[in-house]
């Protein structure tokens, strides 16, 4: 049986990253954990923040969504992934870290994925 440790760990795609955050996506990789629901909140229609675990965290900068499905020329699209920088809410320039957000489309939830390191 292989070690849960290395199973989460996933390639990045470090020029998607590259373009949406230049410099600091060198070298990261998705270690993805079961999904935790999120809480949002909004700004002007943009994300502005996330609550996960009875903690708030301010969305710096959100990709523009990638949508993968199976089957997606037979079925809608299911699910769209969004890569956000976030800062903790109260103390933003010491918890600043790259994390991957899931829009189930089906459910209308969000789930936190994973965390970059």
């Amino acid at each position: 049986m292989q070690d849960p440790s290395t199973r989460s760990i996933l390639p990045v795609d470090t020029e998607h990253l590259q373009t949406h955050f230049p410099g600091i996506a060198d070298g990261l990789v998705l270690r993805r954990a079961p999904a935790v629901p999120l809480l949002l909140e909004f700004q002007n229609s943009s994300l502005a923040a996330i609550n996960y675990g009875g903690q708030w965290h301010n969305v710096k900068a959100c990709t523009i969504p990638e949508r993968l499905s199976g089957l997606w020329w037979e079925t809608p699209v299911q699910h769209s992934y969004y890569t956000a920088l976030i800062s903790d809410r109260y103390t933003p320039d010491t918890d600043t870290r790259l994390v991957l957000l899931i829009r189930d489309h089906s459910a209308n939830t969000w789930h936190l994925g994973g965390n970059f390191d």
